[in-house]
């Protein structure tokens, strides 16, 4: 059977339409469908289940829980200190706030220098007490 190409683009627009790009501070357990969220790998956790990435965007930090199979090292192109995309759903477990991934990619170098420095920026910025 023939894919029909127009449905194929409209499907990955209304998918890319669908998604919103949210600070890692704005995310709460009302944050609804799949979110975007860019961000550094600051630390990597293999449990006895999923994979866990602690990402912060230099607003906060979320764990995004990536799931293969039990004890399984989920994306293992994925380490610490890069930066990534991820498109998630919002969930609680154990009283915090995470993400289940849905996709996640590393970003080629000239991105994530950019938010490497912008991330910095943010981090530098005095609290508003």
């Amino acid at each position: 059977m023939k894919k029909n190409k127009k449905f194929l683009s409209y499907r990955k627009n209304y998918e890319k339409l669908s998604v919103e790009k949210v600070l890692i501070e704005n995310i709460n357990l009302n944050s609804k469908g799949k979110i975007l969220i860019t961000g550094i790998v600051n630390r990597i956790i293999q449990t006895g289940g999923p994979t866990v990435f602690v990402v912060s965007d230099g607003t906060g930090n979320l764990s995004l829980k990536g799931f293969i199979g039990p004890g399984v090292r989920a994306y293992p192109e994925i380490e610490e200190g890069d930066v990534v995309k991820a498109i998630v759903s919002i969930g609680e477990f154990q009283g915090e706030i995470e993400g289940e991934i849905k996709t996640i990619k590393k970003l080629e170098d000239r991105k994530s220098t950019r938010l490497n420095s912008s991330h910095t920026d943010i981090s530098r910025m005095p609290s508003s007490a």
